[in-house]
């Protein structure tokens, strides 16, 4: 058998250590422990600068796995604490520490991990950006936009649009639009690099203006503008996009999201579906 079953309804009791017991949890972090008992859905220990101090309770639901100052591993399998048949390498350092080999590190995927961190770091340099949407010509407005990359490896950015008309009159839009402002939030799964994808919610609040006109066909055709009327719309998109890297300081982005606009004053009004699209060029420092 590949694995054995350390415990299966009863719990086992494991005598206290001099050496640290090391319990890798789900979030990434490890901790170095006096293992006291192990049962076979939680574990109880006592600190190593303190083993006369209190108990502390660990449940599977925050363990990844076990490495026993023995060298025992102790899986988290299916929500039970399994031992393996295998133990792993004990050796002793010059402090006095254990060290070992981790028999669930995959150095293929490690090193390509720690690639991927370095060159999203270097393109990451610089986390400020302001950006101009040309695709905001064909509804005769003017968009500019501030977006700051928050966290180290560039992860998540915080985006602010302000967009408003350029006070030219068309005929091809239902509504137009006054002006618009409100937050996006960019996740770059992959970090930053030389074609960084995106995607994230945006939360608009959109102050427009009806642009329709009626015509009355007779002998004479008459066109009577009506007065036109001003709402102001909360508007919610789930957006996705790409980055690309022309130069350190240069990027050119392309995104188009899907969502629902509504009327805060008419709240009769059902939902409107639409789609927004940007077209973008960056400068970043």
């Amino acid at each position: 058998m590949r694995y054995l079953v350390l415990i299966l309804f009863f719990p086992v009791f494991l005598a206290i250590s001099q050496e640290a017991d090391t319990v890798f949890l789900k979030d990434g972090d490890k901790i170095s422990v006096k293992i006291i008992e192990i049962e076979e859905t939680k574990i109880h220990y006592k600190k190593i600068d303190n083993p006369d101090g209190p108990k502390y309770l660990l449940t599977v639901e925050d363990i990844n796995y076990i490495i026993l100052s023995s060298g025992e591993v102790i899986n988290n399998k299916g929500g039970k604490l399994i031992a393996y048949n295998e133990t792993v390498e004990i050796k002793k350092t010059n402090e006095n520490t254990t060290t070992y080999k981790d028999p669930f590190y995959n150095e293929a995927k490690d090193k390509q991990k720690k690639e991927r961190v370095q060159r999203s770091i270097l393109y990451n340099t610089r986390k400020n950006m302001i950006g101009f949407n040309y695709a905001s010509f064909f509804t005769v407005d003017m968009e500019l936009s501030y977006e700051r990359i928050l966290d180290k490896v560039g992860y998540i950015g915080l985006k602010v649009p302000i967009r408003f008309n350029l006070g030219v009159q068309t005929n091809y839009l239902n509504k137009i639009n006054i002006f618009t402002s409100g937050i996006q939030a960019n996740i770059y799964p992959t970090g930053q690099g030389r074609f960084s994808y995106f995607t994230g919610p945006i939360l608009l609040v959109r102050v427009m203006r009806d642009n329709d006109q009626i015509t009355y066909s007779g002998s004479n055709s008459i066109t009577i503008t009506i007065e036109p009327t001003r709402s102001t719309y909360l508007s919610f998109y789930m957006n996705n996009g790409c980055l690309f890297r022309a130069s350190p300081f240069l990027y050119f982005g392309l995104s188009m999201g899907f969502g629902f606009r509504k009327d805060l004053a008419r709240s009769y009004e059902n939902s409107i579906f639409e789609m927004i699209g940007e077209a973008s060029i960056s400068y970043r420092f």
